[in-house]
């Protein structure tokens, strides 16, 4: 079976700024896991996140890695969206898949990849991970998801990312399967290093994303005052709030600033943090159509995850407890809980999320046999 996955992810070999790390690893591990079917011929093609010119670079030629073909681009605005669906148009015509899989809607790329997918008779399907609603996103950000919207109800099938979406874009009951994201890793990760026994060790926490609002990052940055000074907060990332988050690191000892690094360099430090964060919260977006796909990452790793109870959180994880207040009023019992007893609630959610939120699975199911 011949399938073309068409993302919107990195070249692995240059990232540009702009682009988002998770975006990039969960498409990246989409294409790891349909290339491990024996029997699906995968072509992948790739758009690169990156600022559009002048901000960023005014043009891309022709690049490849292990992942996708990364077709030449001039990046300016609309014309970079208009031009990359064409080729996507031109890959599907040539190539003659089965089936397309697309992740997220993009106006030009879903006109083209219906059109192109109905010439050749391949069933074209898509997976919606976010849908820009709220004070945060500019007004043509908004205007352009809400017509590329439109447009899913004419994919043969789709998976967004949470129910609301689903209603919000009105797909039909019978071509839908709602789907919040995938485990990044195959299987926990595991922490070589020996664990402290001291009570009064460094407890290190580790935030890395967007400095934004909508991570709850202000809202961590203000319950850190009743934090003690020997449990450590670190933060990577940069976006609105990289002055705020200045000001906490001057003002408080036990918070670190390291700016915006490689995603190999926050591995590290995953791997090794007591605690990893994800958060969010309707603070400039509404998170209704948007799933953190971060929260599949740091759940991989054997730091507990803090996380609050954010829509669409799954029930099964919910049911485990630990989970953070919206007004941050047991963080601290969180931090300072038994340690067996944080692995024993990780092991818990792990087995859970491994169980049901895996991408072969979905793959296997709605790409591969659907």
């Amino acid at each position: 079976m011949k399938i073309i996955f068409i993302g919107h992810f990195s070249n692995s070999k240059a990232a540009q700024p702009g682009a988002s790390a998770a975006g990039d690893a969960v498409q990246q591990k989409i294409v790891r896991t349909l290339k491990q079917d024996s029997a699906i011929d995968l072509l992948s093609i790739s758009q690169p996140p990156a600022r559009s010119w002048p901000k960023g670079r005014l043009f891309f030629s022709n690049s490849q890695d292990s992942y996708a073909l990364f077709p030449c681009l001039i990046n300016v605005a609309f014309l970079r969206d208009v031009w990359f669906g064409l080729v996507c148009m031109k890959y599907i015509i040539k190539n003659k898949p089965h089936k397309v899989l697309q992740y997220n809607s993009y106006l030009f790329v879903n006109i083209f990849v219906i059109f192109a997918s109905a010439i050749v008779g391949a069933k074209a399907i898509i997976i919606i991970q976010d849908y820009r609603v709220g004070s945060g996103f500019k007004v043509l950000a908004k205007v352009h998801d809400r017509i590329a919207g439109f447009f899913v109800r004419f994919y043969d099938f789709a998976i967004p990312v949470t129910e609301a979406l689903a209603k919000k874009l009105k797909i039909k009951s019978d071509r839908l399967l709602v789907f919040p994201g995938a485990m990044e890793h195959d299987a926990p990760l595991i922490n070589q290093d020996k664990v402290s026994s001291n009570k009064d060790a460094e407890i290190t926490v580790l935030y890395a994303g967007a400095l934004e609002k909508h991570n709850g990052l202000d809202r961590l940055l203000s319950s850190w005052e009743k934090v003690p000074e020997n449990v450590k907060l670190f933060i990577y990332g940069r976006g609105s709030l990289g002055e705020e988050v200045l000001r906490a690191a001057q003002k408080l000892n036990n918070i670190q600033y390291l700016g915006f690094s490689s995603k190999d360099e926050i591995h590290r430090h995953m791997l090794k943090s007591d605690f990893n964060v994800c958060l969010r919260f309707s603070n400039g977006l509404d998170e209704r159509f948007f799933f953190p796909s971060k929260f599949f990452s740091i759940n991989c790793y054997p730091g507990f995850s803090l996380v609050n109870d954010f829509y669409g959180l799954p029930d099964g994880y919910r049911d485990a407890g630990l989970i953070i207040n919206d007004d941050f009023s047991n963080i601290l019992e969180i931090l300072q809980c038994d340690k067996k007893y944080l692995r024993l609630t990780t092991a818990e959610r792990q087995g859970y999320l491994y169980e049901n939120y895996v991408w072969s699975k979905l793959l296997g199911g709605v790409v591969v046999n659907g």
